[in-house]
This record gives structure tokens, sequence and C-alpha cells, in this order.
């Protein structure tokens, strides 16, 4: 692990809002089956006026190449969907942020984590909830499907092309900082690496 997380407080950024907040409350009861599965899942009341997915917090997996990112089309019925983001959800009462990022990418897409190594963590601090996303390296871009109802998709973006997207308002705010990271911390790897 690199340096250790960075919270938007002490970074000047504005919060990222409810970037977990996955579960929205329309569609149909097949569409929001996932919402009572695990013991994180719930709505927390923020005492920035906001509420927020997971219990006990929030995270996501952001992967990367080191020259490009993977990024979840949002489901409509899901919160801000149509809107492109990392895959992520609640935290259980006994998984740490990266556990947690590792399990939601698991189980939003073809992608088996076993084999991820997370290098950075961005932390996002509203006082009784948080949401933490971790950042971790790949090698290569392997074709990665979704496998949940949460995404209508997956796709690889290089990473001049993320500000052009619709993205989640969390997302947006955080993704400045979170590309300084990556091109600091995670050199590109494979044929889109620059000649030494």
């Amino acid at each position: 692990m690199a340096p250790g997380p960075t919270t938007a407080a002490t970074s000047g950024l504005p919060p990222r809002g409810d970037l977990a907040g996955r579960r929205h409350q329309t569609g149909t009861d097949d569409e929001r089956w996932h919402v009572a599965s695990g013991d994180g899942n719930g709505w927390v009341y923020c005492t920035c006026g906001g509420q927020h997915w997971g219990l006990h917090g929030a995270a996501g997996l952001l992967l990367t190449d080191g020259t490009h990112v993977l990024l979840a089309h949002r489901a409509a019925w899901t919160h801000q969907g149509g809107s492109w983001a990392v895959p992520g959800g609640a935290l259980d009462s006994d998984e740490s942020p990266v556990q947690a990022a590792l399990r939601e990418m698991g189980e939003e897409t073809s992608l088996d984590p076993s084999g991820l190594t997370p290098f950075d963590e961005w932390v996002d601090e509203h006082g009784p909830w948080r949401y933490t996303t971790v950042l971790a390296r790949v090698d290569g871009r392997p074709d990665i499907t979704p496998d949940h109802h949460e995404n209508d998709g997956v796709r690889w973006w290089r990473l001049d092309e993320v500000t052009g997207l619709q993205l989640h308002g969390g997302f947006a705010a955080a993704w400045p900082s979170l590309r300084d990271r990556i091109t600091r911390a995670a050199p590109p790897i494979g044929p889109d690496a620059p000649l030494p």
C-alpha cells in the first residue's frame, strides 16, 4: 500500500456525496433484491443533510493499468442512474474498506478480484459515514462484463476521457485527486506504456 489514505476534508475538495447509494428506492422488487443481503445495507442520515448507503460506510474499487480506468455505467433505477462510477457498495461490519471494495468488484463484474493489487485509498469523510475508493492495478485491460443488475455495463476509459463522461457527482468531485494518485503511483504497464 502506498502512503495511506487521504481524506477529502484534508484535500480541500467538496464532499463526494452519496456515491455508494446504489440501492435507490425505485424499481421493481427484482431490481432491488440485493438491498437486504448484508448487515451493512441501509441508509445513514448524515450531518451534511444527505443520506448515504452503508450503515458501516461504503467502498468502491477503481481499477487501472496506469493509462486507463474501469468504470461501471449505473443502471437507470440506481442513485444517479445513467452515470459512470466505480463498482462499489456498503461495507459489512466484519469488512475493511479494501475487503468490501474487492468483494463489490467480484459481485458486480465478471472479474475475479483475487489477483488484484491495491496500491492506495482515497477517503471521503462525512462524520458518521465515509466512502473509501480503493485504487488497484491490473496488468493489461482484461475483458470484463457486468455481473449485476446495478450496472448496465462496464468499460475501460483512457484517463483523459473520464472528465468528458457523465460521472456520478461524488466520483466527479474525487476524480482529479484519484487521477493524480494513478499517475504518480501506478506507472503504465503494457503496450500503452511510454518508452523509457
